[in-house]
């Protein structure tokens, strides 16, 4: 049976463009359910990318974006690298409403439209393009389009017709009717997609965000209620929205995550079952002794840097049947954690 991938893990993309908290849909159609952007350059300039070697995770990032574009053919240079076609700034992800609504249960959602941003020379967008394996072209619209047999950046196959939009702007969609949509928004001849008030509320908020994320919970398969379903543990309702924003402010990371729900009792049920997962993990870390029963030192440790960031996250409720969750914690403290929990696994 046909499945598709859950963007929420997802990749990277760019029809947003996140600047002083500020979020720009151009490029996204309105029959928009799930958007995810990434802002490569914020993420650059933040004090977490610390965490990890910034060359290796541009590398892996370039990777990734070459992804969309398929492997490469027997005869492609030797040297072809996503990097010869420009410099880039940020990526976003778009999955479209299907028309009836809810997808069926057995099938989940799938990005149709990835939009990547950035600059880019047009003739090195084509020799790139056209060395990739199996590439073909197709004109849409009146532009010429390669059909590429892609993969995801998480590794799931995508098939897309791909097109250099202008100098800053590359366009993958999954289908022709969604290269129709994105194109329309994309030259201004339909209206884009708005983006909720809650997410650049957020970002405002925040400062210097460099991931966005919404659902439009309509998109969700209705949850089951036949008796198999009814034996297992019960699932909190689906959301109505969820939004999240991730950023740096004052030198602190900064993470708001919110979901409405369509009645008060909804909203109670998801707020009890998020406080009874984080008190089972809180229970979980809460044992620090070994195999004898002794206190063991590394768990010790490792066990109060995960207790200062469990203690960090809270959880509110607010009007209308908002479930929040904020995570605010220095940036320095969270780089000296990873630090010393690598050298921990590798002494």
């Amino acid at each position: 049976m046909k499945k598709y991938f859950l963007v929420a893990s997802a990749v990277l993309a760019t029809s947003f463009t996140a600047l002083a908290g500020t979020l720009s849909t151009k490029g996204i159609p309105t029959s928009a359910g799930v958007i995810f952007h990434l802002d490569l350059e914020a993420v650059e300039k933040s004090k977490i990318s610390q965490v990890a070697d910034s060359e290796e995770s541009r590398g892996k990032i370039k990777k990734s974006i070459a992804r969309l574009f398929g492997r490469a053919s027997a005869d492609a240079p030797e040297n072809a690298d996503i990097s010869s076609i420009g410099s880039i700034a940020d990526i976003t992800v778009a999955v479209t409403t299907p028309e009836n609504g809810a997808l069926d249960p057995n099938y989940v959602i799938a990005p149709d439209i990835v939009i990547v941003r950035g600059n880019f020379n047009l003739e090195k967008f084509d020799n790139f393009a056209k060395s990739r394996h199996a590439a073909t072209t197709s004109v849409i619209k009146n532009r010429t389009f390669y059909k590429l047999q892609g993969r995801l950046p998480w590794g799931n196959p995508f098939a897309s017709f791909a097109t250099l939009i202008d100098a800053n702007t590359i366009l993958f969609a999954a289908d022709e009717a969604a290269t129709t949509a994105a194109l329309a928004t994309l030259t201004g001849n339909a209206k884009s997609y708005t983006a909720p008030t809650p997410l650049l509320s957020y970002g405002r908020n925040i400062g210097a965000p460099f991931a966005f994320f919404y659902l439009n919970g309509k998109i969700l398969p209705k949850q089951r209620t036949d008796s198999s379903a009814k034996q297992m543990t019960p699932l909190p309702p689906n959301p109505a929205h969820v939004f999240l924003v991730l950023g740096e402010k004052a030198g602190d990371i900064k993470l708001r995550l919110s979901a409405t729900y369509p009645t008060a009792s909804d909203q109670q049920s998801v707020q009890a079952f998020m406080q009874m997962g984080l008190a089972m993990i809180q229970g979980r870390i809460a044992n620090t002794n070994d195999s004898d029963g002794n206190p063991d030192p590394k768990k010790v440790k490792r066990s109060a840097r995960l207790k200062s960031l469990l203690d960090a996250i809270k959880i509110t409720t607010s009007e209308p049947n908002y479930v929040s969750l904020a995570f605010d914690y220095s940036s320095e403290k969270i780089i000296q954690f990873a630090k010393e929990a690598s050298a921990a696994n590798n002494p």
